[in-house]
């Protein structure tokens, strides 16, 4: 059973009552959840109910049963008519968008540069796998959470592993994407199903450089012929420092290998489990819907209505799936 709780005064106060079209949404480029929902507060009209005033700043607890689902602060307020209200309700992942860090790397592995920037800032973390790219930079006023995608992206581009990063429980929790799959085994689980094909983003020739703005150098190049003959040739071109220059060729096919087909996504509603969020693998076996295989959820929406869970979810077929979607 789904429950709200709204903290005033250090006070705990059960609004479920008075909450509708409730929905936890994130987004696989967005660090954080948002929780919205609407709110009735009928205080002029009905004397003899105690009604809760919420405001902004004030805390937002979501559980299902005990299970803690959601803790954050509310940060958007709207009101239509006399007793309607809707709130927008961010996670503490809101923060790491804004607030903005100083901090140097000198040789150490990326897993060492995430902990040691987030003691810096007071921030509990949990970073659960090896992430053992070499980083060298020094960040000077960037947000928390671009340093942390810029480090991750780092490890991605040298290696192919991708990493995902979200907010769970007050704590910043990394981990790699084949450490997060889910698997689906019941048949009838996909409605509302659609797909889309795009060449947007594609790239079948990828061209590495290195260098200044004033002097730049091809460091490597990778092509795939078949993709070339088939789409036409579409270039990326990626920049990468002096100091990367000897992992310029496994840049190149690792960035080769994510961009040189087009891209299938899916939307569809399944039957909601809370585990799910953006940044999970699902596995799928259904070919009548010509969806086989692991699908990255690359958005996901969590609706609650009145005792019924469902959730919207985007998908990008795993093996096709570009670091720079993500």
């Amino acid at each position: 059973m789904i429950r709200i709780e709204a903290i005033i005064d250090d006070n705990p106060y059960i609004i479920s009552a008075f909450c509708g079209n409730i929905t936890k949404e994130d987004d696989i480029k967005s660090l954080g959840v948002k929780l919205s929902f609407d709110y009735l507060n009928n205080k002029v009209l009905d004397h003899n109910t105690v009604w809760i005033d919420l405001s902004l700043g004030n805390t937002i607890m979501m559980y299902d049963d005990d299970a803690l689902l959601f803790q954050g602060t509310i940060q958007k307020a709207s009101r239509n008519g006399l007793s309607s209200y809707q709130y927008d309700v961010f996670d503490n992942a809101w923060y790491l968008n804004k607030q903005e860090a100083r901090i140097q790397f000198n040789n150490v592995d990326v897993k060492q540069a995430i902990e040691t920037l987030c003691k810096q800032e007071n921030i509990p973390c949990n970073v659960a796998c090896d992430i053992p790219t070499k980083v060298t930079k020094i960040y000077n006023g960037d947000t928390i959470s671009n340093i942390i995608d810029d480090l991750l992206k780092m490890a991605t581009d040298e290696t192919g592993k991708r990493y995902r990063r979200e907010y769970n429980e007050g704590k910043l929790y990394i981990n790699a994407f084949d450490n997060l799959k889910m698997i689906w085994d019941s048949e009838p689980l996909v409605s509302d199903f659609s797909q889309e094909f795009t060449c947007d983003g594609l790239a079948n020739k990828v061209v590495i450089l290195s260098g200044n703005e004033k002097n730049t150098t091809v460091v490597a190049t990778k092509q795939d012929d078949e993709s070339i003959k088939k789409y036409g040739l579409y270039v990326h071109y990626e920049k990468v420092d002096d100091k990367k220059k000897a992992q310029a060729d496994q840049i190149a096919t690792t960035k080769l290998k994510a961009m040189s087909n087009p891209k299938k996504s899916i939307s569809c509603t399944l039957w909601g489990d809370n585990y799910v969020r953006s940044g999970r693998i699902l596995k799928f076996n259904q070919p009548n819907i010509s969806m086989v295989g692991e699908y990255l959820v690359t958005n996901c929406t969590h609706n609650y209505d009145m005792g019924k869970h469902t959730m919207d979810v985007q998908l990008i077929l795993n093996d096709e799936v570009n670091v720079n979607d993500e």
